[in-house]
């Protein structure tokens, strides 16, 4: 990830993203760096047994693809005198993270793809400390929550506020995380 931060989004950069997330972990390796070609995925609640997402049909992913790396590639307008509207970081890496999850452009794996891609556009934007935080490690622990914040959006007309809001949440909580690791190593020295 460290090599590709100051490349420009493209739909292979994500595949290899994808490839490189997924090694060893996907149920048919065939699908790792490929974007889904079948209209056949669902998100499923496990628990429950029922479908709580469709994706965007296959057909529509190469243009999909192409506007979420237009957004991600995007020079930040740091004030409204220039043409754009200025996003903070931390929120675009936001949305960015929850367009991988909406347009589903893999079979599987999404969601680490999606994290990966938020670490990939921090550290971008220099936002290096964030190499050093697990953001997984807590959505995982929070991993209802997290669900949550995709459905709110969701049934909300897409509202990016749920998702914004858990996502600087988790952030926080990973940066307080690592202070604490900090604090403890220190007093470990002392």
């Amino acid at each position: 990830m460290q090599t590709r931060k100051q490349a420009p989004m493209t739909p292979e950069l994500l595949c290899q993203i994808q490839e490189q997330m997924t090694q060893g972990t996907l149920r048919d390796e065939a699908h790792a760096g490929h974007i889904r070609l079948t209209d056949s995925v669902e998100v499923r609640n496990e628990v429950a047994g029922e479908v709580v997402y469709v994706p965007p049909p296959a057909a529509q992913l190469p243009e999909l693809l192409k506007a979420f790396c237009t957004f991600a590639n995007e020079e930040l307008v740091s004030n409204s005198t220039k043409a754009g509207l200025f996003i903070h970081p931390v929120v675009r890496a936001c949305i960015l993270h929850f367009l991988i999850g909406y347009i589903h452009p893999f079979i599987d794996d999404n969601g680490r793809t999606a994290r990966a891609v938020f670490y990939w556009y921090l550290l971008r934007q220099c936002y290096w400390l964030v190499e050093y935080m697990s953001i997984s490690r807590i959505i995982h622990e929070l991993a209802i929550q997290y669900a949550k914040a995709y459905l709110h959006t969701e049934n909300d007309a897409n509202n990016l506020t749920y998702f914004i809001n858990c996502q600087v949440k988790r952030l926080s909580q990973a940066f307080d995380s690592l202070q604490q690791y900090i604090g403890r190593k220190v007093a470990e020295k002392k």
